[in-house]
């Protein structure tokens, strides 16, 4: 599906099924600001996109990357979610990325082959927000992050293999909010006065860092301890096993 909800003017809704093609669309290309495709067989063709010179935001949604990204000379936020084949570190050559001079905010979402950020992303100098959720593969976040240098805010949720932070991510001035959630490793190295990543972050403003879970034991492994405790409650303390008090208990008769 390709939906057009924030045109400029007063331009209609375009919208496809998912079996078509979209080279088929007919539109106004150039006064489009806003485009979200889902579900599409086929990525966006390269003429198409050296049409879409006023498009703002660009959502792809479980579909194949297009080529020609590089024209999109006013994107200013790029979503990719949701692919299985999709691998942003290697679908798209570094001057795709450059050509992208004015983007400001970069979500990445469930992408599964997504081992490491693309290396053309460090020309995009302009990037403020960089968003990384649920990406498993995730293994590092490369020192060249340090050329970011109008990042404002990083998040980072569900990256369990992600095991420390670039040297290079001390070097970011701007950046202003850390979000890491759900990446356990991470979490620890990043703890307050010990962790052993904490002297890179310790300059950042706004810390979100998620504390980890301490692994809770279940109901059936409470449950022997919560009887003792009742029966002590009871009967005062005693050196008996749980069951061999609770054995002597049914074995009297009280009047």
């Amino acid at each position: 599906m390709i939906t057009n909800n924030k045109t400029s003017g007063n331009l209609p809704s375009i919208a496809s099924s998912s079996s078509s093609s979209p080279s088929t669309i007919v539109a106004p290309l150039s006064k489009l600001s806003y485009m979200w495709l889902h579900e599409t067989e086929e990525a966006l063709p390269k003429e198409c996109l050296r049409n879409l010179i006023s498009l703002r935001t660009l959502d792809l949604w479980t579909c194949p990357l297009p080529q020609g990204m590089r024209y999109l000379i006013a994107l200013q936020r790029l979503e990719v979610r949701y692919s299985e084949v999709v691998d942003l570190s290697n679908d798209w050559d570094e001057m795709e990325w450059q050509g992208l001079r004015n983007l400001l905010e970069l979500v990445v979402d469930s992408l599964p082959k997504l081992v490491s950020l693309p290396m053309g992303l460090q020309y995009v100098s302009s990037l403020q927000s960089l968003n990384i959720w649920n990406c498993r593969s995730l293994i590092a976040i490369p020192e060249w992050i340090c050329k970011l240098i109008s990042l404002q805010k990083l998040s980072i949720w569900k990256s369990p293999n992600l095991e420390s932070l670039p040297e290079g991510i001390g070097a970011l001035t701007s950046l202003q909010t850390l979000e890491i959630r759900h990446c356990p490793i991470l979490q620890n190295r990043c703890k307050k006065q010990i962790g052993e990543d904490w002297h890179k972050i310790s300059h950042i403003p706004n810390l979100d860092i998620e504390e980890p879970d301490e692994e809770e034991p279940n109901e059936e492994a409470k449950e022997p301890a919560r009887q003792n405790l009742e029966l002590i409650k009871a009967f005062g303390c005693c050196n008996c096993s749980t069951q061999q008090l609770t054995h002597w208990l049914l074995s009297c008769t009280f009047i």
